[in-house]
């Protein structure tokens, strides 16, 4: 195939709070109808810690004090009729925070996300979950995120958000 990969390189927040995990429902994208990890894009001229902050604070409402790096994992989303292909570089990170989740995101232009929430790990199905969501679990399960390049070859677009009571 000729087409370029989308490339991205992503900073998310693996958030745990009374054994739930802070994900944002997404709206558009190759996520779109399913949870994500709150973060998102480094956009030029800004640092790690920087776009890291600002993605928190726009999706979740949450002001981030403190930062660990967890580490990094990539994966690949094949081409479809519906969108291009992605190859995903992400950095996880483990927060501290001050705040309340604001259950609607900061909504401009290019927003992707609905809103936050905490969700119990046993209401998360693959079927409804982004790879970070995914890559989140196993973290908390194991305390090690994948070591190589994972490859959805089955990955199903939804065609419209997910509702907050479908879980």
């Amino acid at each position: 195939m000729s087409a370029d990969y989308n490339r991205r390189l992503g900073v998310y927040a693996i958030c745990e709070k009374d054994g739930k995990l802070l994900v944002v429902d997404k709206r558009t994208g190759p996520y779109r109808g399913r949870i994500d990890l709150p973060g998102g894009g480094v956009e030029s001229f800004e640092t790690i810690e920087e776009a890291l902050k600002r993605e928190i604070r726009e999706e979740t409402g949450l002001n981030v004090i403190e930062s660990v790096r967890l580490g990094m994992s990539d994966f690949l989303l094949p081409f479809s009729a519906e969108e291009t292909g992605y190859h995903m570089a992400i950095m996880y990170h483990l927060l501290s925070w001050e705040g309340s989740v604001t259950p609607v995101a900061n909504q401009f232009s290019g927003q992707d996300a609905d809103g936050a929430r905490w969700v119990h790990p046993d209401d998360i199905k693959v079927e409804t979950a982004s790879p970070l969501v995914i890559e989140a679990m196993k973290w908390l399960k194991t305390g090690s995120l994948t070591d190589h390049t994972t490859v959805f070859d089955h990955w199903t677009i939804h065609s419209k958000t997910t509702q907050h009571d479908t879980f």
